[in-house]
């Protein structure tokens, strides 16, 4: 091989080489790109990411994939890109499972292990869709406010001042999809079709609405 042939092929490689580690970094800053805030600390919290464990500070980054631990007093609130916050009561544990941005506008979900997750989108934003989904239900809302509270066994939703699509989990045969209107809750049990959404009482809504309240 010529020294001009050799010294072609090392810059071809070399260039390769560049363009392989430019696309790298782009996909890595990508899946890094923050989707939001930590706007509000009570208690002691945990975020793992790439799992590692870190305390949730004020100011702190939320990406997709971040999984989000709260202790037995704590509560978080995470102030979201395009006009949303989602406040965590106590003991809650969720992950970010998707967010991206489309033409009709961003699209959240979490998973809820357990605990208590609150999701206000602000009326008028530009967002597609924030869903909820927990061991036996789903909740989907695309504006105003809704709470769900939920275990491995038992899913309880409740819409604060808006409409929210509530499915049983994808493991029930014949899923059942219920439709709530504001000041409507409906409770979904493992194995179980969504019950009729009934309107709730404030009785029966305050507790909810006092575990996600940071006030």
């Amino acid at each position: 091989m010529t020294a001009s042939r050799r010294s072609r092929r090392m810059a071809l490689l070399a260039a390769l080489l560049m363009i392989s580690a430019a696309m790298a970094m782009t996909t890595a800053t990508h899946a890094q790109t923050p989707l939001g805030r930590v706007v509000v600390v009570k208690g002691y919290a945990g975020l793992i990411r790439d799992g590692i464990p870190r305390a949730v500070t004020g100011g702190a980054e939320v990406v997709s994939g971040d999984r989000l631990v709260t202790g037995e007093r704590a509560m978080v609130a995470v102030g979201l890109d395009g006009g949303a916050v989602l406040t965590a009561g106590h003991a809650t544990d969720l992950t970010v499972t998707r967010y991206d941005k489309t033409r009709d506008g961003h699209r959240l979900t979490v998973s809820l292990a357990r605990g208590i997750l609150r999701a206000r989108l602000a009326f008028g934003a530009q967002w597609h869709s924030v869903a909820i989904a927990a061991p036996t239900a789903i909740a989907t809302v695309q504006t105003g406010a809704m709470v769900v509270e939920a275990d491995l066994f038992d899913a309880a939703v409740y819409a604060i001042d808006t409409r929210v699509r509530v499915a049983s989990a994808p493991d029930v045969p014949g899923r059942s999809v219920g439709l709530l209107g504001p000041g409507m809750g409906i409770d979904v049990g493992r194995g179980e079709h969504a019950s009729r959404p009934m309107p709730w009482t404030e009785t029966a809504a305050a507790p909810l609405l006092a575990r996600t309240d940071l006030h």
